[in-house]
This record gives C-alpha cells, structure tokens and sequence, in this order.
C-alpha cells in the first residue's frame, strides 16, 4: 500500500510541476507564430500573422520584393514601373536609346520620329535638299 502511495505521490508532484510550467507560459507545446515571443522554430515574431509586413505568418522573414526592370510591371509595389522606377535608373534595359536619324520610328521614344526629332536637326539625312529646278520633281519635299 505504500508502494502505491508513492507512485500517486511521485505522479501528483509531475502533474503539478507541468501545471505550475505551463501557467508560466514556459510549455513548448503553447508557443505559436504571432504571439510576439520569438521562439527557437521562428526567425521572426512581430505578434500578428500579417503578411507583408517583415514578418511572415509563418514566422519567417520576409524579403522587400525587387523591380524587375526588364518585365513590363510594378513588381516591387512602389508605384513606379520599369524604367520609371529609380530602381531601374542604371538598368542596362533602361538606358535611353538615341533616335537613328536615318532610320525609320521613333527610337528614342519622345514622340518625334525621325527628321522631326530635334536630336536630328543636323543630320546629313535630315538636311533640307535645295529645289533643282532643272530637274522633274519635287526635290525640297
């Protein structure tokens, strides 16, 4: 009968040790991504579950996204695309392109094609060519 006793003695201090445990919030098992106590299986604990905001809501870390300046898009999410977005200011895709004046279109993009673009106001193939009156035609455009 002692023996006994012992044994719902021993189980009783075990039970009450887990109870004064847990109480203190120190039980593995209770802690949980967004209580804002970073424990040893999270890399992060900002005390919500909130995407977006730094801190995953599966405690991870998030990463800020990055423009791509190559694609057509906002993908980092700042309002500003491509070679719009700062970020994309030495982007090799984003380098202004001159306007081929013996070309065909707007290359430089500005909205004047050509002998209309003021980039080509003194290229050879812009020049206006004088009228040759001995000639059939209208050579002056």
């Amino acid at each position: 009968m002692r023996e006994s006793m012992l044994r719902v003695s021993g189980l009783g201090l075990l039970i009450a040790a887990v109870t004064i445990l847990t109480a203190c919030g120190d039980d593995p098992a209770k802690e949980s991504c967004g209580d804002g106590s970073l424990a040893s299986s999270e890399r992060c604990d900002d005390g919500n579950t909130v995407n977006g905001d730094g801190c995953s809501s599966s405690c991870d870390v998030e990463t800020a996204p990055v423009e791509d300046c190559a694609t057509v898009g906002d993908e980092d999410g700042d309002g500003s695309g491509d070679c719009a977005d700062s970020d994309c200011a030495s982007a090799p895709a984003c380098a202004a392109t001159p306007e081929d004046c013996a070309a065909v279109g707007d290359e430089d993009g500005d909205g004047d094609a050509d002998c209309a673009d003021s980039d080509c106001a003194s290229a050879p193939a812009c020049a206006a060519t004088p009228e040759d009156c001995a000639t059939v035609g209208d050579e002056d455009g």
